[in-house]
Parts: structure tokens; C-alpha cells; sequence
């Protein structure tokens, strides 16, 4: 009879176990929507930063070519302390399609992946307006707060993979870039590499659409997992293609919990 129950007991742990790794599914969709949600204004940009594990020491952002962002602060200031904008004819109008994620057999820790085709118009430093194409990709790691249960961005990389004006077919906006053109029609945009709360390291991989070069696979689409070391380059699949497209991390280990759930 006593072992009856404990099975029992087990059993029942096992299907509870289930039900929340089947409702961190729709909780981390709901999250990446109100993420998407909050970028279509300034107003809503500034409280992006409530969306990410805050608590951690480790939490990270990187956004296409800038720089990599670090910590409560960083974030918070990345979000709150962007350039004045009253929101006049700016909009960021970003998807989320082709959603792949993996909740962890025990049910802490995340890995998800979107495709994000989009649109956006903004006024640059110099007061002039842009508007574009912007499709690019996530690779996101996802924490449960372990004191209200909530899902948190931990891990947040963009992949940009192009920023094409209207006035271009993709094709010649990529010939236009791989010239160096864009950079030198556009000198502002090298100042919003390093916003605000952004470290000294540039991001660990940027590459757009080039007629140039080899178009990369990344990110990666997570696997199954139980639990999670905290290491983010599941989403560059293996040392072979990390090797391949010349992803290196020199100094970057400080930056990530390989050690999870203990404290850097």
C-alpha cells in the first residue's frame, strides 16, 4: 500500500509538472506579444524593460549591431533613457511568426525562436524621418521568477537580417549596404549602436542579408532540454557552425551564467 502511494504520489507530481510546462507555452507567447505590443510607441518602449528577469545578475540584451547591453540597470536605461521622441509619426510595428519553444523538462527555464517580419519609421538624430522594412529573427532564453511564478526574458538577441528602405528592392538595398554606402549616407546610425545602458563589447554575432556573403542558418530552433546551464549558444547549434560563420566569445563568459541557478 505504501508503495502504491508513493507512485501515486509521483504520478500526480509528474502530470502537474505537465500542466505548467504545457501553460508556459501560451505564458511566454502572451509575453513576447506584449513585448511586440509595448515597441509599437515611445511611450510603450520605456516600460520594455518590465518585461525581462530583473532580478538576475545575468539578464543580456543584444539588438542587431549593438552593442551588448548587461544587467538590471543597463536594460532598464536602454529602455527608459532612449533619445527624446514625442512620438509623432514614429511607430515600430514588429510580427511574430514561425514561433518555436521549448519549456524545460523541469519547468524553470526556456528557449524560444520567432521570425519577425515588420515595419518601422522614426525620426533620426538629425531630425529626418526613416521609414523601412526591418525582418529579422529571435533567439530568446525565458526564466520562471521563482517567487511569483512569472515568465521573464533572460537571454534577448535580435538578428536583424534586413533594414530595407521602401524606395529599394531588397537586392539593391543589400548592394547598397555590402558598398558601405548605407553607413555613409547614414552617419547618425553609428551613434545608436551605443545607447543607453550599452557595455564597451559589441554583439557576439551580427550579419545581414549580403550579396556577399553566405547567408547564415542562425539562430538555431531549441531543442528538448531538462534543465539549463544558463549558456545561450544553443542558438548557434554546435562549435562547427560557430567555427563556420566566426562566432567567438573572448571575454563574453563573465557576461553569461554558465553556472545556473548559482549567482556570477
Amino acid at each position: 500500500m505504501e508503495n502504491l502511494e508513493k507512485r501515486l504520489e509521483q504520478t500526480l507530481a509528474q502530470y502537474e509538472l505537465e500542466i505548467q510546462r504545457l501553460k508556459a507555452y501560451g505564458e511566454i507567447q502572451n509575453l513576447m506579444g506584449k513585448y511586440e505590443t509595448y515597441r509599437f510607441t515611445p511611450a510603450g518602449m520605456s516600460r520594455t524593460y518590465e518585461l525581462f528577469a530583473l532580478w538576475r545578475d545575468d539578464c543580456t540584451l543584444e539588438v542587431s549591431d549593438g552593442n551588448l547591453v548587461y544587467g538590471a540597470e543597463g536594460i532598464r536605461a536602454y529602455y527608459q533613457n532612449t533619445p527624446p521622441n514625442d512620438g509623432v509619426g514614429s511607430a515600430l510595428f514588429d510580427t511574430l511568426a514561425s514561433p518555436c519553444i521549448q519549456v524545460a523538462g523541469d519547468g524553470k527555464t526556456a528557449k524560444g525562436t520567432w521570425a519577425s517580419p515588420g515595419l518601422g519609421v522614426g525620426k533620426l538624430p538629425d531630425d529626418r524621418h526613416m521609414s523601412c522594412w526591418c525582418w529579422g529573427k529571435y533567439a530568446i532564453d525565458f526564466i520562471r521568477n521563482p517567487d511569483t511564478g512569472e515568465w521573464k526574458i533572460w537571454h534577448f538577441h535580435w538578428f536583424r537580417l534586413i533594414r530595407n528602405d521602401y524606395h529599394m528592392s531588397f537586392t539593391e538595398f543589400m548592394e547598397y549596404e555590402d558598398r558601405g554606402d548605407y553607413e555613409r549616407d547614414n552617419p547618425d546610425l553609428a551613434k545608436l549602436r551605443k545607447g543607453p545602458g550599452a557595455s564597451e563589447l559589441p554583439p557576439v554575432f551580427h550579419q545581414t542579408l549580403s550579396l556577399k556573403k553566405k547567408t547564415h542558418p542562425f539562430p538555431i530552433a531549441p531543442e528538448p532540454y531538462y534543465d539549463y546551464d544558463g549558456d545561450p549558444r544553443w542558438q548557434y547549434g554546435s562549435p562547427e557552425l560557430e567555427q563556420e560563420y566566426g562566432i567567438d566569445y573572448p571575454d563574453y563568459g563573465r557576461y553569461y551564467n554558465v553556472n545556473y541557478p548559482e549567482k556570477i
